[in-house]
């Protein structure tokens, strides 16, 4: 077999558990119950004598289960505020529609202070979760409209 000019791309997945750790179990069954266990490598931690390097290094909560791809931990916090954010959606959408109803600016003000809130939450780029993410395409069909009728307004 030649490989001559070819590329060969190793992932690195890592998913860290506690044997111990009921959540850190749950990923672990999900890896198996998948047949994931040949793609994603287990990596035991002791929850009681954690080293220093994983939570400078990994996550820094200290907490499993945490899973690392391509040397990036990826956040559960940022999976969570995700949710939140999505279940939001609706809300924001029918605050700003009632705002049309009375004084539009004033009226949708807490509803863009929420997004803008959210979008500093995660310092790591320019989305809602730091890349973009199905949170960002939940919103930006409603917030351009949105931009484009605002500005109409004041224009008048």
């Amino acid at each position: 077999m030649e490989l001559q000019g070819s590329i060969i791309i190793v992932l690195c997945i890592f998913l860290y558990i506690s044997y111990t750790c009921p959540f850190a179990q749950r990923t672990w069954i999900a890896r198996n119950y998948k047949g994931l266990q040949d793609k994603i490598k287990l990596v035991p931690i002791s929850v009681q004598d954690r080293l220093a390097w994983y939570k400078e290094k990994v996550y820094s909560a200290n907490k499993v289960p945490a899973l690392e791809h391509n040397g990036k931990v990826l956040d559960p916090a940022k999976k969570e505020y995700g949710e939140q954010l999505l279940t939001h959606v609706d809300t924001f959408t029918k605050d700003v529609f009632t705002s049309f109803k009375g004084d539009p600016v004033k009226e949708a003000d807490p509803a863009f202070d929420y997004l803008e809130n959210a979008l500093q939450k995660f310092d790591d780029g320019p989305f809602f979760l730091g890349q973009f993410s199905l949170v960002d395409i939940a919103y930006i069909p409603f917030v351009e409209r949105f931009q484009i009728y605002f500005h109409e307004l004041s224009e008048t």
